[in-house]
């Protein structure tokens, strides 16, 4: 009733999006290569890819897969704080770039796990900028605080027990060189004993 008193058509149609049909076909196998790259790991290459397809074309729903293609990239390619936060910036813009499209998955579902499940979302981005402090940012989630503090305490157990065994080798070390030592005075006196017997025989006269 609602419909018909609003005009509404019925049954409601979801917005128009656009196929991959309709997209460029050059555009479309540029895009098959970056997202082969990303398939193979080659995270920067992708990158790279998606970029340059992102500022060459002129179709926005090319753009829009190719920066999404790119933010995605940049985050799995980001071994910094810094480079994560550029990539995490990408990401953002994508998202105001996305129609949200009825039909799919929608990949902004994702977000919240980007923001807030992720352990560089959760640091300052200057932390691994030349004069950081590098104390731990109070923002960071428990549970990887929780992690670190357990691989901490086991790398201190590894410690001790390594500090015990070098503490143990020198104790043996040192043993090995008293005996040495020991064995080393016994020889020596032995010798001279020796000598002494020999300087005896030389003094008693001949009988022949």
């Amino acid at each position: 009733m609602t419909l018909m008193v609003t005009g509404c058509p019925w049954p409601v149609r979801p917005p128009a999006v656009t196929a991959p049909g309709e997209l460029p076909a050059p555009a479309l196998q540029s895009h098959e290569e970056a997202v082969r790259c990303y398939t193979q790991g080659d995270y920067t290459g992708a990158a790279k890819r998606f970029a340059t397809l992102r500022e060459q074309t002129g179709n926005p729903v090319m753009a829009r897969m190719a920066l999404y293609g790119e933010a995605c990239a940049r985050l799995m390619a980001a071994e910094t704080v810094s480079d994560y936060s550029r990539a995490l910036a990408l990401w953002e813009a994508w998202l105001d770039t996305d129609p949200g499209a009825v039909g799919y998955e929608d990949a902004r579902l994702f977000a919240p796990l980007v923001r807030e499940k992720m352990v560089f979302s959760h640091m300052p981005p200057d932390l691994d900028a030349p004069g950081g402090n590098g104390q731990p940012n109070p923002g960071a989630p428990k549970w990887y605080m929780v992690e670190a503090n357990q691989a901490l305490r086991q790398m201190t157990l590894r410690l001790d027990a390594t500090e015990q065994q070098v503490k143990n080798k020198e104790h043996q070390i040192k043993t090995l060189e008293n005996e040495i030592d020991r064995l080393n005075q016994q020889i020596e006196a032995f010798e001279k004993i020796d000598q002494r017997i020999q300087e005896r025989k030389s003094a008693i006269p001949s009988t022949d």
